[in-house]
């Protein structure tokens, strides 16, 4: 059965990037149910489309376009109907010369180290954590 009234929204984008984000959803269908995910930056669905088909709580989306509205739903089955997950707008693209630095951060006997850049959102500038280890 295609009713998706049995999805429950927690947090529904996390991860949202420049052209990427993940939807998720909670629910109380059986394991193993598989989910259609689309998101377009049209309401009626009707702009830019991606989607993904998965049989987890979550779908990552790429190939997106930075700064843009995106609408997002989801189903149980290929055509619908839909259950509305709400919108997001992607993170503005980062410019060509946004300054890459290293990092290092001391907590006891450990360190963790990071690669970041400082980027330009909304307007203000933002330092971005692209990823370390602690070692």
């Amino acid at each position: 059965n295609p009713d998706m009234g049995r999805v429950l929204w927690d947090r529904p984008f996390t991860a949202v990037a420049n052209a990427s984000m993940t939807v998720n959803w909670g629910t109380t269908y059986a394991p193993g149910t598989r989910y259609y995910v689309s998101a377009s930056t049209a309401a009626d669905f009707s702009g830019s489309l991606a989607s993904a088909n998965t049989l987890d709580d979550f779908a990552g989306l790429s190939g997106l376009s930075a700064n843009a509205l995106y609408y997002a739903r989801v189903s149980t089955a290929t055509g619908g109907p839909f259950t509305a997950a709400g919108s997001t707008r992607t993170m503005a693209a980062v410019p060509s010369s946004a300054k890459m630095t290293f990092g290092a951060s001391f907590s006891e006997r450990r360190m963790f180290l990071s690669l970041t850049r400082w980027l330009l959102l909304r307007g203000y500038s933002a330092l971005e954590v692209l990823g370390g280890y602690w070692i």
